[in-house]
């Protein structure tokens, strides 16, 4: 009922043509993505009226970028209601370079359009693959040992090896953690370790349990 208020309440103003000039970056600075263009679009937020329909964005406008990311899109949009600025994730969603956007990920913050009227200067901000080379070392003659590095990612040994590697890939130019359990005489440990994962690059990380 709220979302409906508010649609019918910004109704009785007039929308403003608002144009927002940018481009599309690497997250963690401020080049151009290092790829062929995407297409960036303005969507608005809503709330269905159905009970467990969830939000859904539907495109007020969309643009490709140019070979170097940057872009001019341009709508007709109400103060009072919610847009975001958003990538089309059907050209990543094999990207062997770019994490493809999710659903859930639409409404962050960072990509919420602010203002309406005139012309915005915003960029958006594309998360790149970064990866790990791990090196498990069994130093104590561990009877157990088990990792996770989140969204699946998740194995257990018992009398592992001396030596465990494993690549997985992470987000790049953020920081991640490994969560980290064993066994060694029948006493159970857990915890956690942090590494910073570059962009576009791998990582060696030995880690000794």
């Amino acid at each position: 009922m709220l979302a409906l208020y508010l649609s019918l309440a910004a109704c009785n103003k007039a929308a403003e043509p608002t144009t927002i000039v940018g481009q599309v970056r690497t997250y963690g600075t401020e080049e151009g993505i290092q790829r062929a263009p995407v297409r960036v679009r303005i969507v608005e937020e809503k709330s269905n009226s159905c009970f467990g329909c969830g939000t859904s964005y539907p495109v007020k406008s969309e643009v490709w970028t140019d070979q170097d990311g940057y872009f001019s899109i341009s709508a007709d949009l109400y103060e009072d209601l919610t847009y975001y600025l958003a990538v089309n994730d059907d050209e990543l969603l094999n990207d062997r370079k770019y994490i493809a956007p999710t659903h859930g990920s639409i409404d962050h913050p960072s990509r919420r359009i602010n203002s309406v009227g005139g012309t915005i200067h915003k960029n958006y901000y594309l998360t790149a693959y970064g990866w790990v080379r791990f090196t498990f070392l069994n130093q104590s003659g561990s009877q157990r040992f088990s990792y996770s590095v989140g969204g699946g990612g998740y194995e257990e040994f018992f009398n592992p090896n001396n030596s465990i590697q494993r690549v997985w890939d992470f987000g790049g130019n953020l920081e991640h953690d490994i969560a980290v359990g064993r066994t060694l005489n029948g006493v159970d440990s857990v915890w956690r370790e942090s590494f910073f994962v570059n962009a576009f690059d791998t990582i060696d990380y030995q880690l000794e349990y």
